[in-house]
């Protein structure tokens, strides 16, 4: 056909030729795209050879439920899992504006992770997430990006709700309240930046001798 052909990842060169292979003599690629075979018709003296190789493959596993936390405090943190085969270059994970991630549920947050693949495997990896304490407050939809050079890249979705958190106060008229028959006089000047909120005033008698 005439479509546009791009290279993803290094290039791909077979190991264990003898002589000038002439690797890439003939290349035969799957329909998907995901398994190539590299003919060398001068490999051993004329004998040839081929080389298969198979695209990188990530895989995640865990399910992420929608995040709510109050504003200026991170949330609780939620898992998922990354593994990955036939790589040929290291996984980066990426949280989007708001969230961080760590290898450990306590500490070590950040905003990106490599992991280092090992022979094209990645084992099964355990990731913590969470809402950061300066996550603007109101509902979001992001994805993190999870994604290692020559594999298809992963965006797994999660949604966040952060709540405005309410600066309470309130004044006493302290001054007058002897004139007052000692009666308080409350001013509420609690403030929040957006929605509402509803305060609950409970008093009590004190009997001062």
């Amino acid at each position: 056909g005439n479509g546009i052909w791009s290279q993803q990842g290094n290039k791909l060169v077979g190991s264990g030729a003898v002589g000038g292979a002439g690797q890439g003599a003939s290349v035969s690629i799957s329909a998907n795209g995901n398994t190539a075979i590299v003919g060398g018709s001068g490999d051993n003296n004329g004998v040839g050879a081929a080389w298969i190789f198979s695209r990188g493959k990530l895989l995640s596993y865990g399910v992420l439920m929608p995040f709510t936390n109050c504003f200026g405090i991170p949330s609780s943190y939620q898992s998922f899992t990354i593994s990955g085969q036939n790589l040929t270059s290291n996984v980066v994970i990426t949280s989007p504006n708001g969230f961080e991630i760590s290898r450990f549920p306590i500490g070590g947050y950040t905003s990106v992770i490599t992991l280092n693949q090992s022979g094209g495997f990645l084992n099964d990896t355990l990731i913590y997430l969470r809402v950061s304490s300066s996550a603007l407050a109101g509902n979001y939809l992001s994805n993190i990006v999870i994604a290692s050079l020559g594999s298809d890249t992963i965006y797994l979705p999660i949604t966040r709700t952060v709540n405005p958190s309410p600066i309470v106060g309130f004044t006493i008229n302290s001054s007058t309240q002897c004139l007052n028959n000692n009666n308080f006089i409350f001013s509420d000047t609690t403030k929040i930046s957006s929605g509402t909120f509803t305060n609950l005033w409970n008093f009590g008698s004190i009997l001062m001798d």
